[in-house]
This record gives structure tokens, C-alpha cells and sequence, in this order.
């Protein structure tokens, strides 16, 4: 057994370890269509860990640097991701023994771990649950006599002039991943999410995709549409929910749902407690989002941001007591 970083000349044998190990069916959901900010070529900043049997590549884990900067204050931070064993290699031990290799690894070159999902299994190597998503449950069918301004019909992968006009509603939202218009209609539908365009008379404000007749993973809209667009979603569904963050709350979504159920869905580790602690300084915050301030060196803390994908200060809103385990 061998573990070690992989070589840019591997690049392609561990894209195949990953779509095989994640058991891909569909062509737009391999890990180079969903993110090919990632995966579509090399990217010499990444670092991928490999464990190999008698040469072969069988368990991969990345790591993805990315800076937090807040004045003159810097955070050196890492995503860690695309975890993956081949199937018939699982049950074995393989990802424990990469896995604490690569935290050997990070703990000497990072403030910051960042996993995305809520996966118990982490814990063992220092990371807390944190991060939120907000789920928007909607169950409520509205009046019959209630006029339908909006109307949503299914977006054609063929359809350049509407799928631009999405993407045009996605660049003036809050979201950051880059996306562009040869990949976007595959991204928008991955993990088998059918996506619809929601049109006014014939003008397009907004787009969403669904998964199962009930899971809204995406909905980016105008804002000034957002009671109308969700009459019309009532319309069409009994019940369903939207994922959304916490710039949806602002944007006033939750008004029009209801029941609004907050979901841990990201991992931290704090390597370096001090400087993120400094990072932060309370009092550029409300104290309302923190327990026991005064107590703060004696209970570990972990960071909670809304979404992983944002890179600034305006994703991080509060810190919360982690478990004591």
C-alpha cells in the first residue's frame, strides 16, 4: 500500500476513481460537468491525496486552498472533498489511513478545514458540524379564484436564448460559482434535478429546478417576482420545499412559506484557534448570534458560515458552541 500526492499526469485516472466511486449513471452528473470550476482540467492550486494497491489508484481525497481576507486580517483555508473509495475496496480501512494523512498534512499549512454535508465520521479527525441551509417548506395550495401571473414551463438543453437569459438572472444573484453558457443547462440539472423556466407573459424572471416533484435545489428569481412565483409554484405542487440561504431570508422568501427548518450541512475544523478567533473580532458583530462570549476560552467554538461556496466575511455570521463530544 502507497499513499501519496498524486502527479498532474494522474489527473485523469483519479477523475475516472471519482465518477466510478460516487457511482455516476448519467453523462451531466460526472464530477467535470457539476463542477468544472474543479474538474474540467488541472488546477496546479488543488492537491489530491492517493491511495494506491500495486499501482493502482483506489481512494482519493482533495484539498482545495482558498484565502479568507477582512482588512489586514488573512485566513489560510481549505475545502476538503471529492472523498472517494472504489467499491470493492471499501470496508477495509483505506479512508482512515488516507484521510489521517492528509489532515497531517493540512494541520501544517492551514488556519481552516472546511467538509461539506454533515458526516459523523469526520468528528474522528477534529471536525464540527456547522453551516446552514435553510429548507422552505411549502404545503399550502392557494385559492382557486387567485389569478396566475407567472407561469413555469420546462427548460429545452437546446433553448440558447432562454438558457441565457437564466444564466443572466444567476450572474445578478448572490451565488459566485462561475458558470457559463455551455455548461450551465448540464450543472442546473445535475443529481436529476428537471429545471423550469418561470416566465411572465413572455418574459423570463426566473428559473428553478426540482428534483422528485417536491425538492427545489435551485430557484434564482427577481426579487420583485418572488409573491407571484411562489403563487405559482403553489399552483403546480401540493407540497414541496426550497433549499435556500440565508440572502434568501433577506430577499423575504420565508414570508411566504410555511415553515422554515434550519439544516447543518458543512463541516469545520479550526487548526488554529487564536487566529481565527482574532479573524473574527466580536465586536463587528451582533452579540445576539453568540452563547457565553465571556466564555469563550473555555469551550471550543467552531466557525459557521451559510454557504461554502462564498470566500468573504459576508458568508460568516456566527459562531456557536460546538459539542463537547
Amino acid at each position: 500500500m502507497e499513499i501519496r500526492k498524486l502527479k498532474k499526469e494522474e489527473f485523469t485516472t483519479l477523475l475516472k476513481v471519482m465518477n466510478d466511486g460516487f457511482n455516476f449513471v448519467k453523462e451531466s452528473e460526472k464530477f467535470e460537468t457539476i463542477l468544472p470550476k474543479y474538474y474540467s482540467k488541472y488546477n496546479k492550486d488543488q492537491i489530491h491525496f492517493g491511495l494506491f494497491l500495486s499501482n493502482q489508484l483506489v481512494a482519493s481525497i482533495g484539498v482545495y486552498p482558498f484565502t479568507l481576507k477582512r482588512k489586514d486580517k488573512i485566513l489560510n483555508a481549505a475545502m476538503v472533498g471529492g472523498v472517494t473509495t472504489l467499491k470493492e475496496h471499501r470496508g477495509k480501512g483505506y479512508f482512515y489511513k488516507l484521510m489521517s494523512e492528509v489532515m497531517s498534512h493540512c494541520d501544517s499549512f492551514f488556519d481552516l478545514l472546511v467538509l461539506s454535508g454533515k458526516r459523523e465520521r469526520y468528528n474522528l479527525f477534529g471536525f464540527e458540524n456547522a453551516g446552514l441551509v435553510y429548507a422552505f417548506k411549502i404545503h399550502k395550495k392557494i385559492g382557486k379564484d387567485c389569478k396566475k401571473v407567472i407561469k413555469s414551463e420546462i427548460l429545452n438543453k437546446n433553448d440558447l436564448d432562454n438558457i441565457s437569459k437564466c444564466l443572466s438572472l444567476y450572474n445578478q444573484s448572490s451565488q459566485i460559482a462561475k458558470r457559463d453558457i455551455f455548461n450551465f443547462y448540464d450543472v442546473i440539472s445535475s443529481w436529476n434535478g428537471l429545471p423550469y423556466l418561470l416566465k411572465k407573459e413572455d418574459e423570463v424572471v426566473g428559473y428553478y429546478s426540482i428534483k422528485d416533484d417536491k425538492c427545489i435545489t435551485e430557484l434564482i428569481y427577481q426579487k420583485e417576482h418572488i409573491k407571484d412565483i411562489i403563487d405559482a409554484l403553489k399552483e403546480d405542487y401540493d407540497e414541496f420545499e426550497i433549499l435556500g440561504s440565508y440572502d434568501d431570508i433577506k430577499n423575504g422568501l420565508d414570508k411566504y412559506v410555511d415553515e422554515t427548518i434550519k439544516i447543518n450541512y458543512a463541516m469545520y475544523k479550526i487548526i488554529n484557534y487564536p487566529k481565527v478567533i482574532e479573524y473574527l473580532d466580536f465586536n463587528d458583530f451582533d452579540k445576539n448570534y453568540f452563547e457565553s462570549l465571556n466564555e469563550l476560552e473555555k469551550v471550543r467554538y467552531v466557525l459557521g458560515a451559510i454557504e461554502d461556496t462564498k470566500r468573504d466575511l459576508d458568508s460568516i455570521i456566527h459562531v456557536h458552541n460546538a459539542d463537547m463530544g
